[in-house]
């Protein structure tokens, strides 16, 4: 939840930077990367089918990343805001 609304954040500074597509893809990304998982998991839980380990494990690799392209995203954000400051 709270990788939503940091990415929500995110998107809303990015309008405010000359070229916002470029930050927006990271928090696009974020957002992708961290909600499929969870749907995934969902639907399988309707379903009462058991999660295996290697599901599990790949959800978990994908959260990863998606965080990252949180953690990218509002880096290139602070360097341009940085840069449009000068």
């Amino acid at each position: 939840m709270l990788v939503n609304i940091l990415s929500g954040t995110g998107l809303f500074l990015s309008a405010k930077v000359p070229s916002p597509w470029q930050t927006g893809v990271f928090f696009l990304g974020s957002l992708f990367l961290n909600c499929v998982p969870s749907y995934y998991e969902g639907f399988l839980d309707m379903k009462d089918e058991p999660t295996d380990d290697k599901t599990i494990r790949k959800n978990g690799q994908l959260r990863k990343l998606g965080f990252y392209s949180l953690v990218a995203g509002y880096s290139l954000l602070i360097v341009k805001h940085r840069r449009m400051r000068r």
